[in-house]
């Protein structure tokens, strides 16, 4: 058997493992690192305590070149973190379908932001008590070619690739032109219309969010009563 260990950044490190039966090998090294791993170190006198996240790839022959492997051993490692602490993964195909499935939906969404493929549909907004519409939910839909896609099927991928804080900006700036048409169309109706927007926590964490929101009803002019 021969093991090999390499760092490739602060906190990655690589182990490779060359013996029989090199996948049972792999498996039990990842059980051995987070069984070591448990026991707390000690710094200034405080336990410290640390969890790894740990990818396995297989060397079955298919592999032409060392960084295709890294790259496998890399995305079920991720894989392993998106599940939470202390956990090992062993790369397969469908890891890889997914991940350019998922790379795909993020550009494709940054094409659609240029594009101006978005739509937004309104959901009426009732008073309880009186029966009477006091205003509109914007919700946002994906016309993908001749497809409507629901916000269920793009909006994560969008959060975590940050194309939500342009999608976001294209809602804003969209209610509020529709805002500004409903009002000229009944510009005496006391209380105004107004339309209620989904924002996204990423949106806030932006330093110049409330900028955006200043400049987008400046442009488009709407009250922010309306909104």
């Amino acid at each position: 058997m021969i093991v090999k260990l390499a760092r490739l950044a602060g906190d990655e490190f690589t182990l490779i493992v060359d013996g029989p039966d090199r996948t049972k090998l792999a498996e039990r090294f990842a059980a051995e690192i987070h069984l070591s791993l448990r026991q707390p170190q000690w710094m200034d006198n405080n336990p410290v305590r640390v969890t790894a996240s740990i990818g396995v790839a297989h060397d079955d022959g298919h592999y032409t070149t060392v960084s295709d492997m890294l790259r496998d051993a890399d995305l079920a490692m991720y894989e392993a973190k998106s599940l939470g602490s202390e956990r090992t993964v062993v790369f397969d195909q469908k890891m890889r379908n997914n991940v350019q499935s998922r790379l795909t939906l993020v550009n494709d969404q940054r094409t659609a932001c240029e594009n101006g493929d978005f739509i937004l549909h309104y959901q009426p907004i009732l008073a309880l008590d009186t029966e009477q519409l006091v205003g509109f939910e914007a919700l946002v839909r994906w016309k993908r070619g001749d497809v409507i896609v629901p916000p269920s099927e793009f909006i994560a991928a969008a959060e975590e690739s940050g194309v939500i804080t342009l999608l976001g900006q294209w809602v804003m700036r969209e209610a509020c032109k529709t805002a500004v048409r409903w009002h000229k169309l009944v510009p005496d109706r006391e209380p105004p219309l107004r339309i209620s927007l989904n924002v996204a926590p990423r949106q806030f964490l932006q330093p110049t969010f409330v900028q955006q929101v200043r400049e987008i009803l400046n442009e488009t002019g709407a009250d922010p009563r309306w909104i």
